[in-house]
């Protein structure tokens, strides 16, 4: 299966298990007082706008990195109700973080319409950007205390991230554009979705505590597994934003493709080093790829 299709079927699992979601708060909004519909309305149309959901994608990758070690190949099993529970609320998060980023942008649009604050104000966006993330944290929290403990660093990161723009913006000289980066694409948007899903798939097995002969270093199973993430996730998040850059035509072709190369080396020696399953070494590799060439 190609990774569009993959990507696909990730999708619309994960966009069912949002309308599913939505609806059941429209329910509870009503119950509350029938304005307050509205406000669940103005979520669940930014988050099934238009998104890609890279994130649970990614969340999906993590998880079947370890599962592939038993079954020996990749499939998308939508029974299991954790993984989704987590896919969802990584969904609603990034609607949150894309809520608050609009108000302090001042962006009037928003995955092809409008923005939340230009339809109904900074206020309504406010709290429409905290119930978004109320909801995430429950998602979340039905998948344990370890995966509960990775998101909770992802939201400090993504938060000192912001906090870190929001200064470079305003004159900073000390704050970095790569740190920034670093922060807010290359580990939230592709180290921890990795991580948080291989760490479900651990946590959820006691047999995948110690490594499996063959497939991964036999010494702490769990941290060799999040080692990789990283060696591989931050030069392919910085190679997302990089190419946010030149499709937004802040940097030319030219430096594209020398600042790409380095990055793209990076990436493909950590999966040269990394013990993994050829199944998942291809899916990784085809990110890498896809990352580098996508046209939006």
């Amino acid at each position: 299966m190609k990774l569009e299709e993959r990507m696909h079927q990730v999708k619309s699992e994960v966009d069912e298990a949002l309308v599913r979601f939505f609806a059941k708060k429209r329910q509870e909004a009503k119950r509350i007082h029938p304005s307050t519909v509205a406000l669940v309305d103005q979520i669940a149309d930014l988050t099934l706008r238009a998104g890609k959901r890279v994130r649970p994608f990614l969340c999906w990758v993590g998880y079947e990195a370890v599962q592939v070690i038993d079954s020996g190949n990749l499939f998308f099993d939508s029974r299991n109700q954790r993984l989704i529970h987590v896919m969802v609320g990584l969904e609603l998060f990034q609607t949150f973080a894309l809520i608050h980023d609009d108000i302090m942008d001042e962006s009037a649009e928003r995955r092809g319409g409008k923005s939340i604050h230009a339809s109904v104000g900074k206020s309504m966006a406010i709290l429409a950007g905290d119930l978004a993330l109320v909801w995430a944290d429950e998602e979340m929290g039905r998948a344990g205390k370890a995966v509960q403990a990775l998101y909770q660093k992802m939201k400090e990161e993504v938060m000192y991230g912001q906090a870190l723009d929001v200064m470079r913006e305003a004159g900073a000289s000390d704050v970095a554009q790569e740190r920034v980066y670093e922060l807010k694409t290359a580990w939230y948007s592709v180290v921890r979705p990795l991580q948080i899903g291989s760490c479900l798939a651990i946590s959820g097995s006691p047999s995948r505590s110690q490594s499996p002969p063959g497939r991964w270093p036999k010494d702490s199973f769990q941290v060799k597994c999040f080692e990789v993430w990283e060696r591989y996730g931050v030069p392919v998040g910085k190679l997302f934003q990089l190419r946010d850059d030149f499709l937004d035509g802040a940097i030319d072709e030219k430096t594209f493709k020398k600042k790409a190369e380095v990055l793209l080396n990076i990436a493909l020696q950590a999966l040269t080093d990394a013990v993994i399953a050829d199944h998942t070494r291809a899916l990784l590799l085809d990110i890498v790829q896809f990352v580098s060439t996508r046209k939006s």
